[in-house]
């Protein structure tokens, strides 16, 4: 009787334990949530296209705005026929429709009550969301709060839950916004219960003190949790557990599991443990939450902002996007941004197009009668007539021409997005031409130089001062005032400053001999006097019968200067100049002689220490004579080398007498 009724408790046990599971089972599952319907009378949809069924009846139009597509639709009466659009699904249904049914792998079946009567040709709307899977609205106001523990093993209970122990010295929830209550407890250690007003980020410390604790400590089982794809955080009872796959020890009781990954729907159920037990959880399979895109954009290379971050320059290749509604945006200099908000459902593979219009012009500037003038944009020199530029931004420009010598012109300029602004502006001459010759003279213009002998330019109207200067004589200046139109020639001869100079020869047969001032020949022969302008002279005078001679003179102003020359015959020099060398010669051969005779007695002496080596006894005797005769065999050789150049200079010398010898004695007798 004892065996049946403990066969009954295990029994009851199992089926207690097998109901959890499937409890448990079904809260996994994802499940649609209807947040609107109503019926939109001023959408014309269907006046422009309506639909008719099968039986030639006006359809009703059902909007669905959702990210959950794909999945299948019905209503209880059929359905005429649906439509996938960006962000929305349509669904064209028989009049007097009472049910929408959807399903969708891994979500629960929905069959939903349409609240209002569905009418023919009409318009309606209807937003669908999901909880359970997706980001619900508990995902969207979590925040993650930290506690670091001064003890390993404290056991953590949030709110209800039950409590974890957490082998660690700290614990991470993620928990929604608002007040919550955490209770930390521990064998040996007093309880502590804080409650916490959660409203952002932080880290809070728990200081365990020693004493006893109320808590009656349950015994703990091991759960095994996997998912696909692996990876993902695991929150039980909103504290962070680890990342899947994960085995770890629990506290025995019931638990509600979260686990999340980034572009995967949130998957939340519970799950019960009993004390000491190893639970294996089926494999949680994620739904994917996200879809591909490839962006392009008119023109290429534009800057790419995917929800306000800079993702490249377009083109984009193909990535990954997590589903919902985003906002792309492309800049590109001297283009208007554009901005466009997509939809991503799960699994979507979508390429977008971003084509943005040009915010620029082209500024075309002319200039009348001549080209080449100088344009200015809002005071910025940008080149010179005729001007182009291809693309400058649209708007008002203050546009500016001006060349020298003319007066310019200034107006006010609109550049439209994708037009061509064309202008011609025109120039008031403001110049006359000024034509100056000065012979051998170098001219200047307001004390610049400008032009050698002769000199033609435009020049502004005003007063002017024109210069002509030249060596050793005075300037010639003039003042000018140019008005224009009105064309100048002058003609400035600077003035001579002046000396004299006479020039003699002696004896009396040199009478006639040429004159050369600075090397240039003279009409006059001496003797002769010559009106000269002031500065240096080389004067110089050539004779047949005698030798040429040159004499320095610097004139000044009306000085009269005089020079006379006291020439020499060709002959008689030739002999002094023989003589000279004969005098060299002789120098020359007797030092030779001398240094020979010197390498003579270095080698005899350096001979005796050869000998006195040959006859050494002892090895610093050898040494020392060794030494000495290499000394004045050295000697010797330096002396001979010595003696080479005096008698080389004077053999030369010894020619170059007897060239002078000849050229005395020659033909060129007078």
């Amino acid at each position: 009787m004892l065996n049946e009724m403990k066969s009954r408790i295990i029994s009851g046990k199992k089926l207690i334990i097998v109901l959890l599971v499937i409890i448990s089972l079904n809260l996994f599952s994802a499940e649609f949530i209807v947040k609107d319907f109503k019926e939109q009378p001023m959408d014309i949809e269907l006046q422009r296209n309506p639909v008719k069924d099968v039986n030639g009846e006006y359809a009703a139009l059902i909007k669905i705005s959702t990210d959950l597509i794909p999945f299948s639709f019905q209503t209880n009466i059929g359905v005429v026929k649906t439509e996938k659009k960006v962000g929305e699904f349509w669904a064209y249904v028989p009049a007097d429709a009472t049910q929408l049914i959807f399903t969708k792998q891994d979500f629960s079946k929905l069959r939903y009550p349409v609240p209002i009567t569905i009418k023919s040709n009409k318009v309606y709307t209807m937003k669908l969301a999901s909880v359970g899977y997706g980001i619900d609205i508990a995902d969207e106001n979590l925040v993650q709060i930290t506690f670091n523990l001064n003890e390993e093993n404290i056991f953590i209970a949030l709110d209800e839950s039950s409590p974890i122990q957490k082998k660690e010295k700290y614990a991470v929830f993620k928990i929604p916004k608002g007040e919550h209550t955490f209770k930390f407890f521990k064998q040996g250690f007093d309880e502590i219960t804080r409650a916490i007003d959660i409203q952002e980020e932080e880290t809070i410390s728990i200081i365990m003190q020693q004493g006893q604790t109320l808590e009656k400590m349950s015994l703990p089982g091991f759960i095994d949790i996997t998912s696909k794809p692996d990876g993902a955080e695991i929150y039980v009872n909103d504290q962070k557990m680890g990342v899947t796959p994960a085995n770890f020890e629990l506290t025995a009781g019931e638990h509600k599991l979260t686990i999340r990954k980034s572009l995967y729907h949130t998957y939340s159920g519970t799950f019960v443990i009993e004390e000491g037990e190893s639970k294996i959880l089926e494999k949680i399979n994620l739904i994917s939450k996200f879809g591909y895109y490839e962006v392009t954009s008119i023109p290429v290379r534009a800057s790419v902002f995917l929800d306000n971050k800079l993702i490249g320059k377009s083109p984009i290749s193909r990535g990954k996007i997590e589903s919902g509604t985003h906002t792309l945006r492309a800049e590109y200099e001297l283009y208007h941004t554009e901005t466009i908000e997509i939809v991503i459902k799960d699994g979507d593979d979508e390429k977008f197009e971003l084509a943005l219009k040009p915010a620029f012009g082209v500024l075309s500037i002319n200039s009348k009668p001549i080209d080449d003038a100088y344009v200015f944009i809002d005071d910025d020199r940008v080149g010179t007539t005729p001007y182009i530029k291809e693309k400058i931004p649209s708007g008002k420009y203050r546009v500016r021409i001006g060349k020298e010598l003319w007066m310019g012109a200034e107006q006010m300029v609109t550049v439209n997005d994708g037009k061509t602004t064309e202008k011609t502006l025109l120039l008031t001459k403001n110049f006359a031409n000024l034509k100056v010759t000065a012979d051998n003279s170098k001219i200047y213009l307001n004390n610049d130089f400008v032009a050698n002998n002769s000199f033609l330019k435009k020049l502004i109207k005003g007063k002017h001062k024109i210069k002509a200067t030249r060596d050793k004589h005075y300037d010639a200046e003039q003042e000018i005032y140019i008005t224009p139109g009105n064309d100048l020639e002058i003609e400035l001869s600077p003035k001579p400053k002046l000396a004299s100079l006479t020039v003699k020869s002696n004896p009396y047969e040199s009478k006639g001999s040429d004159i050369y001032l600075n090397e240039k020949k003279q009409k006059e022969t001496t003797p002769a006097v010559f009106e000269l302008l002031i500065g240096k002279y080389d004067v110089i005078i050539k004779h047949p019968r005698f030798l040429e001679q040159t004499k320095f003179i610097e004139l000044k102003e009306l000085e009269q200067g005089s020079i006379i020359f006291d020439l020499q015959t060709y002959k008689g020099s030739m002999l002094s100049q023989a003589d000279k060398w004969k005098r060299s010669k002789w120098i020359s051969l007797i030092s030779s002689c001398i240094l020979a005779g010197g390498g003579v007695y270095c080698n005899s002496v350096g001979d005796g220490y050869l000998d006195d080596y040959d006859k050494s006894y002892t090895t610093a005797n050898a040494v020392s004579n060794r030494d000495s005769f290499e000394k004045w065999y050295n000697y010797r050789d330096v002396t001979y080398y010595i003696s080479i150049g005096p008698l080389v200079y004077g053999l030369y010398s010894w020619i170059k007498e007897a060239q002078f010898n000849k050229l005395a004695e020659s033909n060129k007798s007078f």
